[in-house]
């Protein structure tokens, strides 16, 4: 059988003989990572290929002023702000 080995943040998870049981452990890996907002892989055993991974999300940094909307009025009949005020 093939062996794959999941990383989660580059540290060993586990490593799993079969692939349908490891696209199992896998899915959960991913869960985790994501809600972690770490890296996450799983590496066939046999030629070290990575299969599948999960990157790091990038930071949001919001590059608009925080004055942005001082030049346009609240327009009750759209429900936003707008330029027409």
């Amino acid at each position: 059988m093939k062996t794959y080995t999941i990383y989660l943040r580059n540290e060993w998870v586990a490593t799993i003989d079969g692939m349908d049981y490891a696209y199992e452990v896998w899915a959960k890996t991913k869960e985790l990572a994501e809600l972690l907002g770490v890296y996450a892989s799983m590496v066939w055993d046999e030629t070290g290929e990575v299969i599948a991974d999960c990157e790091e999300p990038e930071s949001y940094e919001c590059d608009e002023p925080a004055d942005i909307d001082d030049d346009c009025g609240f327009d009750p009949y759209e429900g936003c702000y707008t330029y027409d005020c």
